[in-house]
Formats: structure tokens, C-alpha cells, sequence
């Protein structure tokens, strides 16, 4: 039998201002008992580490409040960031730090809109200097291909997610109007460069919310949509959880619900083949706490929260921008700003 040790880590809330006690600590003399095995040594915990940045003298000079994008091309992790994201490092998995690329630049990108990758490009668009646009752009070779028109309504914070072949567009906020949720679903194809119109949100109206890709299965949820209570509109969250099928569009499968507090924008990274969510934002606070779903029980679990925070003015593009996660074997990874700082998420120091 193994046994595994879990942390808990509470967070203080006083004033409007959050604090995390991560000074928690756990250890076990295994030496002075020979009849421990293997199997009995309990699994180490998992734990947030500064990794350190390099200092950078010139834009973006490590700052704080700038915003980022790790863009993962053919395997590779990039981090984008400094004006219009003209600064790029490759991720080194070797030294576990960043190497700049002065060949490279992800300039002109849309500061809004979507932004993901497929392969060796980064596709982008729907945004507010284009809101129908849609694109390639290959870093490699400073190439951009105009692509087939987004059909849909225009929105700011949609829900997007690649499976396979195909993305993914659900829901959003309207460009047009009085920002009111769209209730769209629609599958862009990246080998044919063809839209088709899914019909209505698998989760209904809903915008800010987080889809991940897990077992190859899609897990989609959390967010929010607008009500109006008493003649005023407000903004209600969701803790949901449900799996979708977007092939085959058969019936939604609930599942067990975020344990955290109902939020927008969470964020997380997979480690293997286990979703590490959390971060994201609860009315006007931001909020660091972090658990791992277990895709085969149906359990989430919570781990260690980030020990750090956001700066900057909340509501920002600045603030609402500035982390960005990604996983790579056993450790999960966390850049803040322009490299102001760099945080790595394991149980073996690396």
C-alpha cells in the first residue's frame, strides 16, 4: 500500500487583502525503522519554487505588470512578452530557464482577441482591430496567412479549446451592443480552413470560463453569464464541470464540480495526463489556490497555492494578462510579466 501526503494550505482574507501561509512543512526519519520498503515511503508533496529569471535591460526589464503568452509550437515552449509581444524565449528543459531568441518575434499580433497554436504557427484573431479576422502567423519565418473569416457573432472572451484537428468557439461577450453573452458554438478546421456552425453553447451563455483537453476527452465549466436582479444586471459564476463530446456532439456528461470558490479566468496546466485549475479571479479579487483532477474518480484534490501574486490595476489588460502556465513532464510551470518571475510546480526540486 502507498501512502500519499497531501498539504493544505489556508488563505487569510482581512480587508480585501488575501494572504497564503505556505510555511507548512512535513518530514519523516524512514532510517531508524529497516522494515520500510518502497511502496510504504510517502509520495513527496508537491511545491511551489522561485526558479529566478534572467535580468533583462531592455523592454520588457523584468516587469511586473506586463502581459505574456506561452505558445507551445511543435513541442517547444515559447514565451511572448514585452510591447506587442516582440521579446521571445524558448523554454530550455535542460536548465529549467529561458533563452532569448532575437531571430524570433511575434510581432504584429493582436493584443485581444484569441491566440493559440496548432502546429508550428500561432492562430489569432476575432479581435477589436479586426473582430471578424482570423489568421496564421509561422514565428519561424515572420509569415502570416490571411485565413477564412470568423462567421460568428464577434466576442471578447469566448471559450476556445483544440481538440484534434479543430478548434473550438463557444459563447462570448458581444462586441456589439450592450455586451451581451452570445449563445454560439463553432468547430474551425485547421487542415481544410473551413468553419462550420455547431448551433447553441454546450454550457449555455457563458463567457471567461476554462476548457482543457484530458484523456482525450474535453472538460469545460466555470465562467460566468449576466442575470438581472431587480432591474440590474450582475454577473453570476459557476463551479460547474462538464465533459463534452464536440465530435460526435453526443449527451454532456456532469461531473464533479470545481471545489474552489465560483470564478472567472481560471488557469491551470496539465501535468501528464492530470489538470492542475485554479487562479483566476472571484468578484474583484484575484485568487491563487490551485487543485488536480483526477479525470478516472471524478475527485478534485487541493494542492499547494501559489505563494506569489498579481500586480497591477485590477481589471487591467496588464493584470488580467500577466501569468501564464504550462506543464512539461513531472513539473508544472509558472512565468509572471515580462520574466519578472518564474515559478516551477514539482515534487523532485527540478
Amino acid at each position: 500500500m502507498k501512502y500519499i501526503v497531501s498539504i493544505c494550505l489556508l488563505a487569510i482574507v482581512s480587508g480585501g487583502c488575501e494572504k497564503s501561509l505556505n510555511n507548512v512543512s512535513s518530514s519523516q526519519d524512514l532510517t531508524a525503522s529497516p522494515t520500510v520498503t518502497a511502496d510504504l515511503i510517502p509520495a513527496p508533496p508537491y511545491r511551489w519554487r522561485d526558479l529566478g529569471v534572467p535580468v533583462l535591460t531592455q523592454d520588457p526589464r523584468n516587469e511586473a505588470e506586463m502581459q505574456n503568452n506561452i505558445f507551445n509550437l511543435n513541442g517547444d515552449h515559447y514565451l511572448a512578452t514585452g510591447f506587442r509581444f516582440r521579446k521571445v524565449f524558448k523554454f530550455n528543459t535542460a536548465s529549467k530557464s529561458w533563452d532569448r531568441v532575437a531571430s524570433m518575434t511575434f510581432e504584429p499580433i493582436y493584443i485581444d482577441g484569441i491566440r493559440l497554436t496548432f502546429g508550428s504557427k500561432v492562430y489569432r484573431g476575432i479581435s477589436y482591430e479586426d473582430p471578424q479576422g482570423f489568421e496564421s502567423y509561422d514565428p519561424f519565418t515572420g509569415v502570416t496567412t490571411q485565413l477564412a473569416n470568423f462567421p460568428g457573432t464577434p466576442v471578447d472572451d469566448p471559450i476556445c479549446f483544440v481538440f484534434g484537428s479543430k478548434l473550438y468557439v463557444v459563447s462570448g461577450i458581444s462586441r456589439i451592443g450592450d455586451l451581451a453573452l452570445v449563445n454560439q458554438y463553432w468547430e474551425y478546421n485547421f487542415l481544410t480552413n473551413q468553419w462550420r456552425n455547431k448551433g447553441n453553447s454546450p454550457i449555455g451563455v457563458r463567457a471567461q470560463g476554462s476548457a482543457y483537453v484530458v484523456n482525450n476527452k474535453v472538460y469545460i465549466g466555470l465562467g460566468f453569464t449576466w442575470v438581472t436582479i431587480n432591474s440590474e444586471r450582475t454577473k453570476r459564476f459557476y463551479n460547474d464541470w462538464t465533459q463534452i463530446d464536440p465530435v460526435s456532439s453526443t449527451a454532456n456528461i456532469a461531473k464533479a464540480p470545481f471545489p474552489g470558490e465560483k470564478r472567472r479566468n481560471a488557469k491551470g496546466f496539465m501535468i501528464g495526463s492530470t489538470l492542475h485549475l485554479g487562479f483566476g479571479k472571484v468578484l474583484t479579487e484575484y485568487r491563487y489556490d490551485l487543485y488536480k483532477y483526477n479525470w478516472s474518480l471524478d475527485t478534485w484534490t487541493a494542492v499547494a497555492s501559489w505563494p506569489s501574486v498579481i500586480e497591477g490595476i485590477y481589471g487591467s489588460a496588464w493584470a488580467d494578462d500577466q501569468l501564464s502556465m504550462f506543464g512539461v513532464g513531472s513539473s508544472g510551470y509558472l512565468v509572471k510579466g515580462g520574466l519578472n518571475e518564474f515559478w516551477t510546480f514539482s515534487n523532485t526540486g527540478n
